[in-house]
């Protein structure tokens, strides 16, 4: 897996964008299900708030690449996120083109951190993040992406099977299968994670931390396949950029 060249939406790219991802079919759901458990009737469209949007190019293998496209919008008590996600020219899975996360209270100083997402079948699911999560506010999904104002989308045709393409995709790569995925990860990535070459530090998020169990897995006698389902399982209610990434490289491997 190989990410590519990107940029952070702004202006009017990015306000389409949103307005994309409220008029997808299964938005309103998904934000009756956050106010059932917020407890909050009020949370409307409208007040959903930009947290960013970005695109940029993923290699999934050498010379098979598909641009992609992501935005995150929360509440401003910072209790409530949506992520929607979009490929050019291709379709998302359901199963991961619209999630959420919500912070329930349940004690004074804890809350339960949930993971809103849908199945292949377009069924709502939800599942326990977090059960006694000690803050007020959602994780911190901050990655430092590359923001190349002449950034140009691949051409998409790339996203065929490699006898089917009709060209090679001229890549601006800025991270390769030998080192830790852009952003800070210390886990994800080729020889990238504890007594590797790369990174190897704490873990900085959820999604780094589900690298390392999958880093473990794969240390096992257990067959790759499953470390690699395992992987999708653990990152499955994650917001993360990388785990776009991730999802769209391990999700059709399977066994």
């Amino acid at each position: 897996m190989q990410t590519i060249n990107g940029i952070y939406l702004q202006g009017k790219e990015l306000e389409e964008f949103k307005e994309r991802a409220i008029k997808s079919s299964k938005f309103e759901e998904l934000l009756e299900a956050i106010n059932d458990l917020l407890g909050d009737d009020d949370l409307t469209k409208e007040q959903l708030l930009i947290e960013y949007g970005y695109k940029g190019d993923i290699e999934l293998e050498k010379d098979y690449v598909v641009s992609a496209s992501q935005i995150v919008l929360g509440n401003e008590s910072k209790t409530a996120r949506i992520v929607y996600r979009e490929l050019k020219e291709l379709d998302v899975p359901e199963s991961f083109k619209l999630q959420g996360q919500v912070l329930t209270p349940d004690k004074v100083d804890s809350r339960h951190l949930l993971g809103i997402s849908f199945t292949s079948e377009g069924e709502l699911e939800i599942d326990s993040i977090h059960t006694d999560y000690p803050d007020t506010e959602l994780p911190d999904i901050t990655e430092p992406l590359p923001d190349d104002p002449n950034y140009v989308p691949q051409d998409t045709e790339n996203y065929a099977e490699p006898k089917e393409k009709k060209g090679v995709a001229i890549t601006k790569a800025w991270w390769t299968s030998n080192g830790c995925l852009p952003g800070g990860y210390q886990h994800c990535g080729g020889n990238c994670g504890y007594g590797l070459k790369h990174g190897g530090k704490k873990p900085i998020n959820y999604t780094d931390s589900c690298c390392v169990l999958h880093d473990r897995c794969y240390g096992s006698k257990t067959k790759n396949c499953k470390c690699d389902s395992m992987l999708i399982k653990c990152v499955r209610n994650e917001i993360t950029w990388a785990t776009f990434a991730i999802r769209l490289y391990f999700g059709p491997k399977g066994c």
